[in-house]
């Protein structure tokens, strides 16, 4: 880790505008990496962020809508006995 810029649960839920809870389940879940820095295994962790962990974090929610294309049919994509109207 080169940074040795760490951010506290409640710096994270501020940033995202959630409830650290929110922070919080994302850690128990895997999905946002995090390091207990509290001194005894026995008490309620303390966790830190890196901005590393926050980067991945983000990474793996951005979502980019695929463009919908609409394929017009061309006159060999129509049957051979097909009659157009006009």
């Amino acid at each position: 880790m080169s940074s040795l810029l760490m951010f506290a649960v409640n710096a994270v839920a501020e940033r995202y505008g959630v409830k650290p809870d929110a922070v919080r389940g994302w850690i128990a879940s895997g999905e946002l990496a995090a390091i207990n820095v509290s001194r005894t295994r026995g008490k309620l962790p303390r966790w830190r962020i890196s901005p590393e962990a926050l980067a991945d974090f983000e990474a793996g929610r951005c979502t980019i809508k695929p463009r919908k294309t609409t394929r017009k049919k061309s006159p060999a994509d129509l049957p051979d006995d097909f009659v157009a109207y006009f």
